[in-house]
C-alpha cells in the first residue's frame, strides 16, 4: 500500500499527491513521517505523524521513525478516523449531553480498536457511560446493533452495549425486526437479564412504611450462590411490602459495578485486538 513513486514524501507526486491531513495541518508542532491510513472500501487516505501514534498504541512503538507505512482498514468509515484522529492531535475529547451521542462513540471505539489506541477505547467508555447517569435516559436498539455487527465474540464493547440496552431501552416492537436477528445480540442479553435478577436480590427493599432493616437480615451463602433473610423467632416477613428493585444508575455487573471499567482493555490486549493493522505493520 506504500506509493511505489516517492513513499508518500513527496508533495508533488503525480501518483499519491503527497502528505495529506491531518498530517499537513500539524507538520510544524510534530516531527517526522506519517503513517498513511486508508479508510473504508474506497481508501481514504489520512497521513498520521508515525511519532504521535507510537506514543499511543503498541502497534507502532517499535516502528523506524524512518519508516513509510501504510495502514489499510476497509471496516473503518472514514469520518470515524477523522474524529478520532482529531481527538487525538487537539487532545479534545469528544462532547455528547444526549444518548444520541452512543452510536457516534460506539463507532469512534471500533476505530481506535483498530489502532490499538487502548486509552481512548476505554475513555469512550467513560464518557458513553456519562449518558446513561438519569433514570429516564432511553436508547435504541441501533448503536447495539452496530457493535454486535463490527464485533467479535468476547469484545468488552459488546459487555458494555449490552448492559446499557438491557437498563436503558425500552422495548419496542421493531426491536424484533429482521435486521437485529444478529448472532449473539439477544443470547448476550438475556444472559444480563438473569444476572440482573441476581443483583435484584441483593437490594431487597420495604414499601409503605415496612422497615426491613428493624425486622431481618439479608445474608449471602457463598455455597448456594442464595441470599438468605433472617429474621428473629415468631417474625414473619410481610412479603405483599417487599420490593425487589434496581438501583437507579446503570449496573455493570455482578458485582454492582457502578463504573464501565470492568470493560476497559489493556494496551497489550488492544495491540492484539487491532489483527487488521497488526498484519500490515509485520509485512
Amino acid at each position: 500500500m506504500v506509493c511505489d513513486t516517492c513513499g508518500f514524501n513527496n508533495p508533488n507526486c503525480a501518483d499519491c499527491g503527497g502528505f495529506r491531513f491531518p498530517f499537513v495541518r500539524y507538520a510544524r508542532s510534530h516531527i517526522g513521517l506519517p503513517v498513511a491510513v486508508f479508510a473504508g472500501p474506497n481508501k481514504m487516505r489520512l497521513d498520521i505523524h508515525l511519532s504521535l501514534l507510537a506514543t499511543v498504541s503498541l502497534l507502532f512503538r517499535n516502528l523506524p521513525a524512518d519508516r513509510r507505512q501504510a495502514i489499510y482498514l476497509p471496516e473503518i468509515a472514514v469520518q470515524d478516523l477523522h474524529a478520532l484522529f482529531d481527538w487525538l492531535y487537539e487532545d479534545r475529547a469528544p462532547q455528547y449531553t444526549t444518548t444520541a451521542g452512543l452510536l457516534p462513540l460506539m463507532r469512534l471505539w471500533i476505530a481506535a480498536s483498530a489502532l490499538g489506541m487502548h486509552q481512548y477505547q476505554n475513555a469512550v467508555l467513560r464518557i458513553a457511560s456519562g449518558l446513561f447517569e438519569r433514570k429516564d435516559a432511553v436508547i435504541d436498539i441501533e448503536p447495539v446493533a452496530y457493535v454486535y455487527r463490527n464485533t467479535s465474540v468476547g469484545s468488552p464493547l459488546r459487555g458494555f452495549a449490552i448492559a446499557v440496552f438491557v437498563q436503558r431501552a425500552p422495548l419496542k416492537a421493531h426491536f424484533f425486526n429482521f435486521r437485529y436477528v444478529i448472532p449473539g445480540l439477544w443470547q448476550d442479553a438475556l444472559a444480563f437479564v438473569k444476572m440482573l435478577d441476581n443483583v435484584r436480590r441483593d437490594n431487597m427493599m420495604g414499601v409503605e412504611g415496612y422497615n426491613l432493616h428493624d425486622i431481618c437480615d439479608v445474608l449471602f451463602n457463598p455455597v448456594t450462590g442464595q441470599w438468605n433473610y433472617s429474621t428473629p423467632q415468631g417474625v414473619t416477613l410481610d412479603w405483599s411490602k417487599v420490593i425487589f428493585t434496581l438501583p437507579d444508575n446503570v449496573i455493570y455487573g455482578k458485582n454492582w459495578e457502578q463504573m464501565p471499567d470492568n470493560f476497559f482493555v489493556s494496551a497489550e490486549n488492544s495491540a492484539a485486538g487491532a489483527e487488521e493493522a497488526g498484519k500490515q505493520i509485520a509485512v
